[in-house]
């Protein structure tokens, strides 16, 4: 439950990490083999170490998985670890702490408008799917 939670926390946390993700992820869209890597620093880092017991340094690693029509825009998997720290696991062996995500950004740092399912955006205080009247 603990690990579950710390997986929430990243997720929720990345937009206001001190370490500027919007450059790890213009450098993946923007390098010939897709990837990028940096080390996490700040709020989320202290995190993650604290809910692990380790001072060891987090990575993070970004990679594209695909490319959008749009130029400049990809779908991004992003792998969070300690390579230099490992847990016990479930099943006894040892492994690197590791959490994973993805998401669709452009280089700019707006989503890519093919990647939407506009059908599922709503229009704010009116609560409904975009070209859909109002109940009258």
């Amino acid at each position: 439950m603990k690990y579950f939670l710390l997986a929430a926390f990243v997720l929720s946390s990345v937009a206001h990490a001190d370490t500027d993700f919007r450059s790890l992820f213009a450098a993946a869209i923007e390098a010939p083999d897709g990837r990028a890597q940096g080390i996490v620093e700040g709020k989320l880092s202290r995190a993650i170490q604290q809910a692990i017991g380790t001072s060891a340094p987090v990575v993070a690693e970004v990679r594209t998985l695909k490319s959008w029509r749009e130029p400049g825009c990809r779908r991004l998997a992003v792998t969070l670890t300690t390579p230099q720290f490992k847990m016990k696991t479930s099943t006894g062996r040892s492994e690197p702490f590791g959490v994973e995500y993805q998401l669709n950004v452009c280089r700019d740092g707006r989503p890519p408008a093919e990647a939407i399912d506009w059908s599922k955006v709503h229009t704010g205080a009116l609560d409904r799917p975009l070209g859909q009247e109002a109940p009258r």
